[in-house]
This record gives structure tokens, sequence and C-alpha cells, in this order.
């Protein structure tokens, strides 16, 4: 009984024991909830298309039906690549390299954008392509938008895209909610590591875990 997770930095457990704290992620603690080990690969910069692949190479390996699946999708605009460059001894290595912070890659991205065309050329050729895919590969697949918002549809909303396109559960961007924070009983309370920094804190991981929990004994049912 296995539980995958693949993500970005969300999910980066070596960043967060490097640069926010060792408390566990959701992901630990859901696989605690559900009684299933975890296999966890996140990586800090990561776009879809190592999440999609990192998933694939997962399953590949189990090759056992008794999994849940999770891809923690990260935004659209981050272009992960696999490269050959030489080092100093002229061997030729592969090395892989994240474009996202490129600044003429952002700019041709915001132009495209304004013009209309960022749905159908980002959107419907790529990212949906790895989570239609993603859906076809495991029976108990469930998408989780990251902490980014998606490209909207012609009648606006993030989610409303998504949740027309997929099949299986959409669990719809909460990260979003943790960086504006919550008032109860006149206190402030925060889900994230700072006003700056929207990665989950140890308080946003247990309710991320929640939610994600009730989300699929509901779909189990």
């Amino acid at each position: 009984m296995y539980l995958i997770v693949t993500g970005d930095s969300f999910v980066d457990r070596d960043l967060y024991n490097r640069k926010y704290g060792k408390y566990p992620l959701w992901p630990e603690i859901l696989a605690k909830k559900l009684g299933r080990k975890l296999i966890l690969r996140g990586i800090s910069g990561m776009g879809n298309s190592f999440i999609y692949g990192s998933m694939i190479d997962e399953l590949w390996k189990l090759r056992t039906d008794d999994v849940i699946a999770i891809c923690s999708w990260t935004e659209f605009e981050r272009v992960h690549v696999t490269e050959k460059h030489r080092s100093r001894r002229g061997r030729d290595e592969g090395g892989e390299k994240n474009y996202q912070g490129y600044a003429g890659l952002r700019v041709i991205m915001e132009n495209l954008d304004n013009l209309g065309y960022f749905n159908r050329l980002e959107c419907d050729t790529r990212n949906v392509r790895y989570m239609k895919a993603f859906e076809m590969v495991c029976e108990k697949a469930y998408h989780l938008q990251g902490p980014y918002p998606y490209p909207r549809n012609e009648n606006g909303g993030h989610e409303t895209f998504l949740t027309e396109e997929l099949e299986r559960p959409f669990i719809p961007s909460f990260y979003r909610c943790f960086r504006n924070n919550v008032f109860e009983k006149n206190q402030k309370i925060s889900y994230t590591i700072s006003d700056k920094d929207g990665h989950p804190n140890e308080l946003g991981h247990s309710e991320l875990a929640k939610l994600i929990y009730n989300t699929i004994m509901m779909m189990e049912e």
C-alpha cells in the first residue's frame, strides 16, 4: 500500500530540512493517516514535466494497483529540460535546468498571455496533457493545485478551466488562501512561512493534510 506524491518546493523534504524546519510535510502526515508507505519526490523549482515524469517513474517501478497518487502541480510557466553541457574536462554531461526565472522567456509568456494565446499554446498543448495522461495511468489519481494560479478559460476562473478538462478528483487551490492570514477570535493566524514566503509552515502542512485526507475519504466512499 503506497502513497506517491510528486511536486516542487512545497513538498521538497530536503529544502525544508535546510531552510524552514524538520516538521512533517503534508504528504508525510497524510501517509500516516492513510496507513500507507510514502514515496515523496519533490524538488524545488521543477516544472510539470518533471512532476509528471517522476510520477510515471515511481508507478513503473512499483507495478502495483494499490497506490494513491497525488501530483502537486506547479505553475505552467516553468520550463524544465534535460540538457547537455561541456565539463572542464571536455565531457558531455547531462544536467537538469529550470528556466522559470529566465527573463526572456517570461516576457514571451506575458506577451502571449496579453494576446490571448496563453491558454491554447501553453495550457492545452502541454500542461493539461500531463494531467490527463496522469489520469490514464493510475486508478486513484488526484490533482492538487500548487501555489500558483493557472491559465483562465474563456469564462474566467482558474479552477473552472481545469475541472472542465479533467475527469479525476481535482483539489482546488488553497495555497493562495494561506497567503492571506485568516482571522479567528480576533487572533491573526498564518499558514505560511512569512508574508513574503508563501511556503506552508507547520500549521499549513497540517491543514493541507486534513483537507486532502477528507477529499480522498469522500471519493473512496
